[in-house]
C-alpha cells in the first residue's frame, strides 16, 4: 500500500488567492496580443518603477555596508538603519512608533499573516469590510476565523455597524484599511477613525490596519493613522511594495513590544528574517539623508493622479450615471470601485472582456460570499499608461453591453 501523508488543518485551511487565475489568463493574452489593456493589476506600472534607481541604490547600500555582509543573514527583527528609516516614515504618517517596535518583514502581506497569526485561534472571528482585500481574508482564513463583512459608505466602514458585529459575533479583530482602499479606493475620514478609536478600546476588540497606500495620496491633506489613537489596540502593517518596488518583498508590522517579540519568533522560524539584501536597498531608498523616495513618490503622484483623472473622464463617457453607473473618485492610492445597476454581471462577463482586449477583477473576488459582488468590478488606473486607458473602458463597455 502506498505511504500517505494526510495534510495538517492548518495546510488544509490555505485559501488560493482567487485573484491570480486571472492574471494568468492576462498574462498570456499581452504576450499575444500587445494592443490588449489590463485594469485589473494590483502592482504599479513597470514603467514607473525606479528602475533608473537601481543601480545607485545598491552601490549606496555596498559602499554603506561597514563590515562587508550585505550577502549575508541579518538580525531577525531587521536591519536597524532600515527600521530608524522606517520608523522615521511612518512617523511622518502619524503612526505611534519606535524603531525597536517594529519588524521588518517579507512584504506587507506577511505583516498582515504574522498579525493574524499572533493573535487568532481557530473560531475566531475576523470582521472585515465590504468590499475587503482578499489577501487578508485568506490569512484570517488559514488561522481557522470566520470572516464577517461590516457595512460601509463612501467614508468606508460604519462604527455603528461595526458596534452592533461587535455585539452580535465577539469577534477578536477588525481589519481596516483607511487609506485608499483596496479594492474601493476610500478615505476614512479622521473623526471616523477616532470614533472606530474608541469602539475597539471599549471592547478591546485589537486591529489590523493596512497603510500600504497611504504615501499614495495625489491630492488632499494626510489624515492620521487609526494607530495614532489606539496604539495599545492596532497592529499597522506596511511596505514599500507600492513606493519602491514590490520584488522587495520589504514591509513592516508596528505592534507594542509584547507582540513585535512574539512575531519575531514566529518570523525565524518561517525564514530567520527577510532578505538582507534587499533592506539594504530599502535603507537606502528611505534614507532621509537622500531624495530618492521624495522624487520618486513625486513623480508617481503625478502620474497616478494624471492616470485617474483619464480614467474618470472615460467612466463618464461610457458608464454615464443615467445608466445606473458609479464609482469612487480616490484622492490616492491605486484603484477605483466601479458598481451597475443589479442586471449588470461583471463576474460573467469577464470572458467577453477577455476576448474583447481588456481584464478587470469582479467584485464578486472581494467577498468571502462569492454571491455577493457581481455588479462591481475593481479598475486599477495606475498600471496602465494614460493613451490606453480610454481604449480599456471603450472594450469594457462594449463587453458589458454584449
Amino acid at each position: 500500500m502506498p505511504a500517505t501523508t494526510p495534510l495538517s488543518s492548518l495546510a488544509d485551511r490555505a485559501v488560493a488567492d482567487p485573484i491570480a487565475p486571472i492574471f494568468g489568463k492576462v498574462m498570456s493574452r499581452q504576450a499575444a496580443d500587445s494592443s490588449f489593456v489590463s485594469l485589473a493589476a494590483g502592482s504599479p506600472d513597470n514603467r514607473l518603477l525606479p528602475n533608473d534607481l537601481l543601480e545607485a541604490l545598491v552601490q549606496d547600500a555596498r559602499q554603506a555596508d561597514q563590515h562587508l555582509d550585505l550577502l549575508n543573514y541579518t538580525m531577525p527583527q531587521g536591519l536597524p538603519s532600515l527600521r530608524a528609516h522606517f520608523a522615521r516614515l511612518l512617523q511622518g504618517q502619524g503612526v505611534r512608533c519606535t524603531p525597536d517596535g517594529l519588524l521588518i518583514t517579507s512584504g506587507g502581506m506577511e505583516a498582515i499573516s504574522l498579525a493574524a497569526e499572533l493573535t487568532l485561534n481557530p473560531g475566531d472571528v475576523v470582521l472585515v469590510e465590504s468590499p475587503a482585500f482578499p489577501g487578508a481574508m485568506s490569512a484570517f482564513q488559514r488561522c481557522g476565523a470566520r470572516v464577517i463583512h461590516v457595512d460601509c459608505d463612501d467614508d468606508g466602514i460604519i462604527p455603528e455597524a461595526v458596534v452592533e458585529a461587535i455585539a452580535l459575533h465577539q469577534p477578536k479583530l477588525l481589519s481596516v484599511m483607511p487609506d485608499f482602499q483596496n479594492p474601493s479606493g476610500r478615505v476614512m475620514p479622521a473623526a471616523r477613525r477616532e470614533r472606530l478609536a474608541l469602539i475597539i478600546e471599549d471592547t478591546g476588540v485589537m486591529a489590523i490596519e493596512d497603510g500600504v497606500y497611504t504615501q499614495l495620496r495625489f491630492t488632499g491633506d494626510p489624515l492620521p493613522p487609526l494607530q495614532s489613537y489606539a496604539p495599545d489596540h492596532v497592529l499597522y502593517a506596511s511596505s514599500v511594495s507600492k513606493i519602491l518596488a514590490p520584488a522587495m518583498r520589504v514591509g513592516a508590522l508596528v505592534a507594542p513590544p509584547a507582540f513585535v517579540e512574539h512575531a519575531r519568533r514566529v518570523k525565524s522560524a518561517y525564514n530567520m528574517q527577510a532578505s538582507g539584501f534587499t533592506q539594504a536597498i530599502a535603507a537606502r531608498f528611505l534614507d532621509p539623508g537622500k531624495s530618492f523616495l521624495t522624487d520618486h513618490l513625486r513623480s508617481l503622484r503625478t502620474a497616478y493622479a494624471d492616470r485617474y483623472r483619464v480614467m474618470d473622464q472615460a467612466l463618464a463617457q461610457h458608464f454615464p450615471g443615467s445608466a445606473g453607473y458609479t464609482w469612487t473618485r480616490p484622492s490616492g492610492g491605486m484603484f477605483l470601485w466601479l458598481e451597475g445597476p443589479n442586471s449588470v454581471d461583471f463576474t460573467a462577463a469577464l470572458d467577453r472582456a477577455l476576448k474583447a482586449g481588456v481584464a478587470y477583477i469582479p467584485g464578486s473576488l472581494f467577498y468571502f460570499d462569492p454571491r455577493r459582488g457581481h455588479q462591481a468590478a475593481r479598475l486599477n488606473y495606475a498600471s496602465t499608461s494614460p493613451d490606453r486607458i480610454p481604449e480599456g473602458i471603450a472594450r469594457l463597455a462594449m463587453a458589458l453591453s454584449g
